[in-house]
């Protein structure tokens, strides 16, 4: 039992997430949740919980909060992030926040944080990310980088300073993409990445200078994304980077890189890269490329002797079977595959025999109950599916009842010490939260002590507790609230401010002309209504990225993108993305999606299943639709309205589900149901007026 015990420690230092959401030009408001691990608590674990206008603190195990503020006593409004790094105190973490006024570093165990600034003394506003890297001199063994639009800057541990680096020349780093850290040279044995539109610079730890890693004496310009993987010595370590027109191998020690083709041919428009530490994958929308490193030799991946094209992610999964100790997976609109090890031939995974088509996420999470040690959860717009690594065969999963579980909006996994398994699966859609386990094909859904549903779930959080019997607890947060889960029940309680008013976020219910989805590595997602175009801030990054520009293919859906090591879900930091309704977008450097969907562009809000547009779903709707589909009948005003089933189409199919609705106890149409609201599916039908729902401003 000692040795289970370590395994969630290490899960509560990654299970982090935090989206914060504003209109344009500058966000103004968010909400976040971070666990971390607190040698102090009796638990060994501490929450923070932050809306527009307080952070606050939870100590596990208890369901009130304490408010974090400045050393003024002030409160820390409009929160743009947090990182969590060790720290030489009794609780063995320091939190690092940040929100456009400046930088702040808390020291769990207090109720007040200290601001980093200049050696000058003024603050850092607008703080774009923050990352630690190891510095074998640092009396904690790292040290922090953190940047803002202008400069970028390096922490001096032990005090509340913060000095800039710069280039040779004593340039400014402005506008700075991203910072990677690896293995580097003594004395510090790292070496960090940073890179903008113009260049890639590496900073060997120690100095305060920069020099340009270049290929031939050029700038490597407009860089997408940088990742570090196994090298030769005496660092072992290289560093991969990738633009639109080429991809590019960085050896730690020097100052040129080369680039990475197949065949004498380079490797354009790469849409991700992720590594298990021996091979490299690769991929844009013409295929995926394999490459093993320490070799010059870059080969495409295939199904059945032709390309995979179109892939939308990548994610690796444990596999104690596979040579290399993982499998890959990737998914395209057209279906997902499985690369075992480092094999150049994919092989498709089917539910029924038939493809799994249009999938928005996948994780793979531990599983001891099955001989490879893990199983693979994937979500499209409408179902759940299930795969045991070792077949070809998915299963679905569904509600108790039957139902399917359609329209997921993200899916996690938590250290679970009771299960076989040691892990469990929670899931949440617009309507409920649900809890999966393994050995069944349903789940189970997590209510409120009232029994009621948790809808509109924007953020699912594990955390340590050693007091719980499973060693976990699951943080909920919706716009109702922030609730607590305990292992054992079906029902959550509520996590209180300290006067006992509910944690909430308001900004969630906003009206809207266009929806944001966010989500990251599959530790919680945000959705925000907003005029568009509008900012979303991106908070807390997986390891390495995915790029798929703004003018990429536009999907109808939710869209999750998952790069880097399943296990290693904190590079940390982020930049704002300013991108119009309609297209999806990458944060380029931190690998979240965004799909921003113009409500006014799609269609008029309305409420499915009103085909006579009298406010009212009855019958007369179904009588309306079939006599304008066989007797002639007039037109709806509202075609949207009358295709009950959602699939793009008036006919009888949804005469029949309308019925079997009304009076056979059947499905209730989708969303927008019962409410107003856009047609979140992108069709041919339209609503030329519809009276009883606002129209869009």
């Amino acid at each position: 039992m000692l040795f289970s015990r370590t395994l969630p420690l290490l899960i509560i230092l990654v299970a982090t997430t935090g989206v914060t959401f504003g209109q344009a030009p500058l966000p103004t408001t968010g909400a976040g949740t971070y666990t971390a691990l607190d040698l102090t608590s009796p638990t060994l674990g501490s929450t923070w919980l932050w809306n527009e206008s307080d952070l606050l603190l939870q100590i596990v195990g208890t369901t009130t909060t304490t408010q974090i503020t400045l050393p003024t006593g002030t409160s820390i409004p409009n929160i743009r992030g947090m990182v969590m790094t060790p720290a030489p105190n009794a609780t063995g973490n320091a939190a690092w926040i940040w929100n456009d006024s400046g930088l702040f570093i808390h020291g769990v165990g207090t109720t007040t944080t200290g601001e980093i600034t200049t050696p000058t003394g003024l603050s850092i506003p607008n703080v774009g990310g923050l990352v630690s890297v190891t510095d074998s001199t640092s009396p904690i063994g790292l040290s922090v980088y953190f940047w803002n639009d202008s400069s970028v800057f390096l922490h001096v541990v032990g005090t509340t300073i913060a000095v800039e680096i710069t280039k040779s020349s004593g340039a400014q780093i402005a506008n700075v993409r991203g910072i990677v850290g690896s293995n580097g040279p003594p004395p510090t044995n790292s070496s960090v990445w940073l890179w903008n539109d113009a260049g890639v610079f590496l900073h060997v730890v120690g100095t305060t200078t920069v020099v340009e890693i270049t290929q031939s004496a050029a700038s490597i310009a407009n860089v997408r994304g940088i990742i570090s993987s196994a090298g030769p010595p005496p660092t072992n370590s290289s560093v991969w980077m990738w633009n639109d027109s080429g991809v590019y191998l960085h050896l730690v020690g020097t100052t040129n890189v080369q680039e990475v083709t197949q065949i004498g041919t380079p490797i354009t428009n790469v849409r991700g890269l992720i590594t298990d530490g021996l091979s490299v994958w690769m991929w844009n929308d013409s295929g995926v490329y394999l490459h093993a490193i320490g070799t010059t030799s870059t080969q495409q991946v295939t199904l059945l002797g032709s390309a995979i094209t179109n892939v939308r992610g990548m994610i690796l999964g444990p596999d104690v079977l596979s040579p290399t100790g993982f499998n890959t997976w990737l998914w395209s609109d057209a279906g997902v595959f499985l690369l075992q090890g480092s094999t150049l031939t994919a092989l498709e995974i089917t539910f029924n025999l038939s493809p799994i088509s249009n999938v928005r996420g996948m994780i793979s999470s531990r599983d001891d109950s099955v001989v490879t040690g893990s199983s693979t959860w994937m979500w499209n717009d409408t179902d759940v599916f299930l795969h045991g690594v070792g077949s070809s065969a998915a299963g679905k999963i569904t509600q108790s009842n039957g139902a399917a579980l359609s329209g997921v909006r993200g899916i996690i996994s938590a250290y679970d010490d009771i299960t076989v398994t040691k892990s469990q699966i929670w899931m949440w859609t617009p309507t409920g939260v649900f809890l999966h386990n393994t050995f069944t094909p349903t789940v189970v859904e997590i209510t409120k002590a009232s029994g009621a549903s948790l809808v509109n779930t924007w953020s699912i959080v594990s955390g340590i507790d050693l007091n719980s019997p499973n060693f976990t607890n699951i943080w909920i947060r919706n716009d109702q609230g922030t609730f607590l889960h305990g292992v054992g029940t079906t029902a959550v309680g509520q996590i209180t401010q300290p006067n006992g008013s509910s944690i909430g976020s308001p900004s969630f219910n906003a009206p809207s002309s266009a929806m944001a989805i966010v989500r990251s590595y599959n530790q919680g997602a945000g959705v925000v209504n907003a005029q568009s175009p509008f900012e979303a801030n991106f908070v807390g990054s997986p390891s390495g990225a995915v790029d798929v520009p703004a003018a990429g293919v536009p999907s109808p859906g939710l869209t999750s993108v998952i790069s880097g090591y399943e296990n290693q879900v904190i590079a940390a930091g982020g930049t704002r993305t300013l991108a119009p309704a309609g297209a999806l977008a990458i944060d380029h450097y931190s690998g979240f999606a965004v799909l921003l969907i113009d409500a006014c562009a799609a269609s008029a809000q309305f409420i499915r299943g009103d085909c006579n547009v009298d406010s009212t779903i009855n019958l007369a709707d179904t009588i309306f639709s079939l006599d304008n589909l066989f007797g002639g009948g007039p037109n709806s005003n509202c075609q949207d309205a009358c295709d009950i089933n959602d699939d793009g189409a008036v006919n009888i199919a949804d005469a029949i589900s309308a019925l079997n609705f009304l009076f056979n106890g059947g499905a209730p149409p989708p969303p927008p149901y019962p409410g107003c609201g856009p047609d979140p599916t992108v069709d041919s039908l339209d609503c030329a007026s519809y009276a009883f729902c606002p129209s869009c401003p």
